[in-house]
């Protein structure tokens, strides 16, 4: 099992790249060069050709759809299709979540304002052409009551036994292979296995791109309105996240992100005299395993950085019904917040050593079909005859399509220990033996009591440990998506350090720095793959209209605060009443100020 790589030469480079000045001669020329050939850079493209803009696609892997092709929903507010489902997206109460708890209250406002207002416009105008209707949408009832719908490709929901999102696989691949060709259709040329270089200034103004093929020859694209910067983030370029999210670096134990992440575009943006943002914020899963750790794995060289979200090894350690403890051999996490998928890579990074381990029996190819699945959006191990993943043979070498083939691979690796006795699972995991087998009576003691425990844990979830051979899992956060790069403002232009706008450069999705916070854990409220497709779209008319009409308003978050705060008071004597005041009171404050 090899990944392709195609990673520059650089890739564990974080210096600056500096711009180039205009070449003697230009080899093509477009209004709108977008960086990038993934969600970010079609979704700008897409909209760049609507408002009538020539468009050039550089994209450096042979193929078109980056990170997004493997996702499998997209968050967003207020489409059509979420409408359509009765779902309902409250604008205050979702402003007042995203700013006031995601972030911590340090997001820029007016940008969140966009994110919230405009996340639909590209979904909607999607069903206007021939992708038609369709998109489907569903909640995740375990996140709070943010407004939030998941955007899915009709027919990839699959009716889980314990909630809609359990069956869930990586589809969004037939949504980017519709852009592609609506994109090619309306005129756009698209330069696969072609590296940007480093941006061309003139002047004060970006006006185009130095690039590289595959065969080594150098071309100049002109940029005559905009170069958007679509190149994802830098979860693989370890140097740049020791730079600009240290947090991450020390604490996540790898990345799901492919590893062609490593943050070139973004350097070129600091090159070209960006300001940066989102320095230290970043979004973690569960369930990473530290490959590249020699002193665990005991092998002579690193393993795998990069870790499919799909992979077996994966699954397994994310598994619903493992005895889950710190360093100490203390359980640690209530259950609730082991099925949140942001919570429980929060509390794991925030344990002794940011570890956690997890630790089952030789009954586990069995008893991992048998628990609650967390309502992840990817929870289930693959295997050979899985019917909901249709476009695996596009993925196949990210990971074997047979669960077992990838535990085999993370034995081989050294990051999953198994022994004959518990006491020997100890040694090899580097535990204390007593505590652990003091934790595991514990553990088959609750399990055979057949009712909740202390923490919530359901008795489904709590699988006794008691055939060997004995596994155990150092486990910790995986990252999902580093949300720190070229600070952008609402239009998504790209700000100096002075937060003037630089002439002629934009930026969007993970390119785009600040779309979740300072120094946060926690996704853009429209997760990674929603804000490429959002924010793509957004910067791609923006970079093509000379007067943007949008401005950012509803901002106040006091009005909700207060509202939320006399609900809580009416729901203990009059619930009902409490409820409808939940409901109207946003509404009525918006229109009382009108």
């Amino acid at each position: 099992m090899e990944v392709i790589n195609n990673l520059p030469d650089d890739h564990e480079d974080a210096r600056d790249i500096p711009p180039v000045g205009v070449p003697a001669k230009w080899d093509y020329e477009a209004d709108i060069v977008c960086i990038g050939g993934g969600g970010a850079g079609l979704c700008a493209a897409t909209k760049a050709l609507e408002n009538g803009a020539t468009v050039i696609i550089l994209e450096k892997q042979p193929e078109t759809g980056g990170h997004s092709q493997h996702a499998g929903a997209a968050a967003t507010f207020f489409t059509k299709a979420a409408k359509r489902k009765g779902l309902k997206s409250n604008r205050a109460a979702a402003f007042k979540h995203a700013y006031a708890v995601q972030s911590n209250a340090t997001i820029d406002p007016r940008l969140l304002a966009t994110l919230i207002d405009r996340a639909h416009e590209i979904y909607d105008w999607s069903e206007t052409q021939s992708w038609g209707k369709r998109w489907d949408a569903f909640t995740l009832g375990f996140l709070p009551d943010q407004g939030v719908a998941r955007m899915i490709v009709k027919g990839a929901l699959k009716k889980g036994p314990f909630t809609s999102g359990t069956e869930l696989t990586a589809q969004m691949y037939p949504w980017l292979q519709w852009l592609e060709k609506h994109v090619t259709e309306k005129g756009a040329k698209i330069f696969i296995n072609t590296k940007a270089l480093a941006l061309v200034k003139e002047g004060e103004r970006i006006v185009g791109v130095k690039a590289e093929s595959l065969n080594g020859k150098i071309l100049y694209a002109k940029a005559t309105r905009a170069v958007i910067l679509a190149g994802a983030s830098f979860t693989n370029n370890r140097e740049m996240l020791k730079k600009y999210c240290p947090d991450a670096y020390k604490k996540a134990f790898g990345t799901f992100l492919p590893p062609t992440d490593t943050g070139e575009v973004a350097r070129m943006a600091f090159g070209a005299g960006a300001d940066i943002a989102g320095i230290n914020s970043w979004a973690a899963f569960a369930g990473g395993i530290p490959f590249f750790d020699t002193s665990y794995t005991g092998k002579s060289e690193p393993g795998p950085w990069f870790q499919y979200l799909r992979q077996g090894w994966l699954q397994l350690a994310r598994g619903g019904g493992w005895l889950e403890i710190n360093t100490a051999c203390e359980e640690y996490i209530p259950d609730t917040a082991r099925l949140d998928y942001e919570m429980h890579p929060k509390a794991s990074a925030t344990q002794p050593r940011s570890t956690a381990y997890v630790i089952f029996d030789a009954n586990y190819p069995k008893t991992v079909w048998e628990t609650l699945p967390p309502p992840m959006l990817d929870d289930r191990p693959m295997t050979l005859d899985d019917p909901d993943f249709p476009w695996f043979d596009k993925f196949k070498d990210f990971a074997p399509k047979n669960w077992l083939d990838s535990v085999k691979k993370a034995i081989e690796y050294g990051g999953i220990k198994y022994a004959d006795t518990v006491q020997g699972l100890a040694k090899e995991l580097g535990l204390d033996a007593l505590k652990l087998t003091a934790a595991v009576k514990a553990w088959n003691a609750k399990s055979a009591a057949g009712k909740p425990d202390e923490f919530g844990r359901l008795p489904q979830n709590m699988k006794p440990i008691i055939k060997a051979p004995f596994y155990g899992i150092k486990t910790g956060a995986i990252i999902a998506g580093v949300y720190c790069g070229p600070r952008v403002n609402h239009q998504f232009q790209v700000l100096d350090k002075e937060q003037n706008p630089i002439p002629g450069l934009y930026a969007a999705g993970l390119t785009a720095g600040g779309t979740s916070g300072e120094g946060v854990v926690a996704a853009s409220p429209l997760s990674s793959v929603g804000l490429a497709f959002s924010t793509g779209w957004i910067a791609g008319a923006n970079a093509t209209t000379d007067s943007p009409s949008y401005i950012p308003s509803g901002m106040e978050i006091e009005p909700a605060i207060r509202i939320q705060r006399l609900a809580n008071k009416l729901n203990k004597h009059f619930p009902k009443f409490g409820a409808f005041l939940l409901k109207t009171g946003y509404t009525l404050i918006q229109l009382i100020k009108k």
